[in-house]
């Protein structure tokens, strides 16, 4: 109860193990709480002096197989007592809470995602093609994406988690879970001065499967 109280007060979440205990199922629970709350989670392996090199790797490898609902965690490897790694922690805390509040801006987004979709269309449904009309940023902390389309059901869960990974491999949004909505297109988004044009449109069903 005092760390979900004291995660409702943060913007960054820092979960501390033992490098030579597992991930419990409490950790994960704490870890999915803040990844709900849209929090930016930060996995520290401490006591890395303790243990020999093919224990560490594995404590990552198990690490990261027991996080992969949240990929985007980073996990860095220290020791307190030895002073190894405390300063990497302490730089991923202050990119984390940069990202956390990071906004970019509606046209750069669609510039990217102009080639994002171009070489990736969302696939076809029920022989209806999905267009993204634009894509804007509509918050932060954490940061949050909505699409315009013209068929939501076409557009998978899947597909809106390409989206995330594409925003946070180019716009660098370390550490923190990235948001992807859609919503249907309305008449005054065709107002003049409204979201920047052409459409990005996938005009062919996906290849390659």
């Amino acid at each position: 109860m005092q760390a979900i109280r004291a995660m409702e007060r943060c913007d960054v979440v820092v979960v501390l193990l033992d490098i030579t205990e597992n991930l419990s199922d409490q950790d994960l629970r704490l870890i999915a709480l803040a990844e709900e709350r849209g929090r930016a989670v930060i996995l520290g392996l401490n006591k890395v002096d303790k243990v020999d090199m093919g224990t560490e790797r594995k404590a990552v490898t198990e690490a990261q197989r027991k996080l992969s609902f949240a990929p985007w965690i980073p996990i860095l490897k220290m020791s307190a007592k030895a002073g190894r790694g405390t300063s990497n922690l302490l730089s991923m805390v202050d990119r984390a809470w940069e990202s956390h509040g990071k906004r970019i801006g509606t046209g750069e987004v669609n510039r990217f995602f102009e080639e994002v979709i171009t070489k990736h269309p969302p696939p076809v449904h029920a022989g209806r093609s999905p267009r993204i009309y634009y894509i804007s940023q509509v918050g932060t902390h954490p940061p949050r994406f909505a699409a315009v389309v013209n068929y939501i059901e076409a557009m998978a869960e899947s597909y809106a988690r390409y989206m995330q990974n594409q925003l946070r491999e180019r716009f660098g949004f370390e550490a923190v879970p990235v948001r992807v909505s859609f919503r249907a297109k309305r008449k005054r988004d065709d107002l003049s001065g409204g979201p920047p044009k052409p459409s990005m449109q996938a005009n062919k069903p996906r290849r390659g499967g």
